[in-house]
C-alpha cells in the first residue's frame, strides 16, 4: 500500500440498520488492523421531489428531524467503534445527497468502502 493510500479513511455508511451498526464493527476492527483513521458517513436525498409538499415551516422542520436522525445515528454508531477499537480515531459527517451517490463519492477518498447488508435490514 502507498503512502497516499495508507493515509486515506475506511469508510463506513450508517443508515441506522442493525446490519450497518455490524458493518461499523468490523470496519474499525479493520481500520485498527491497517493503521488508519474511521469515518462514519450518513446521508438522506434531500431534492425537490423528495419534500414533503407541506407548509414551508413543515419542510424546514423536517428536514431539521432528518438532520438529527442522521446525527443519531452516526453518534450511536461512533459509540460501538470506540468500544470496538477505543485507539482508532473516527470522525462522523452528515451528507444531504443521495446515499449512493455520497458514498461513491467517499469512496474515491477512502481505502476501503464498508457497507451493511441491505438484504439483512428488513
Amino acid at each position: 500500500m502507498d503512502v497516499g493510500q495508507a493515509r486515506r479513511p475506511v469508510v463506513v455508511g450508517v443508515d441506522g440498520s442493525e446490519s450497518a451498526y455490524q458493518a461499523v464493527e468490523w470496519a474499525a476492527a479493520e481500520a485498527a488492523r491497517r493503521g488508519a483513521a474511521l469515518r462514519l458517513v450518513g446521508a438522506f436525498s434531500w431534492t425537490a421531489s423528495d419534500q414533503p409538499t407541506w407548509h414551508p415551516l413543515h419542510v424546514t422542520h423536517y428536514h431539521d428531524q432528518m438532520l438529527e436522525i442522521t446525527r443519531r445515528q452516526l453518534a450511536h454508531g461512533e459509540q460501538i467503534a470506540a468500544q470496538i477499537r477505543p485507539g482508532v480515531e473516527t470522525t462522523t459527517q452528515v451528507e444531504i445527497g443521495a446515499p449512493i451517490e455520497v458514498l461513491e463519492s467517499e469512496a474515491q477518498r477512502a481505502q476501503l468502502l464498508v457497507l451493511g447488508d441491505a438484504a439483512s435490514a428488513g
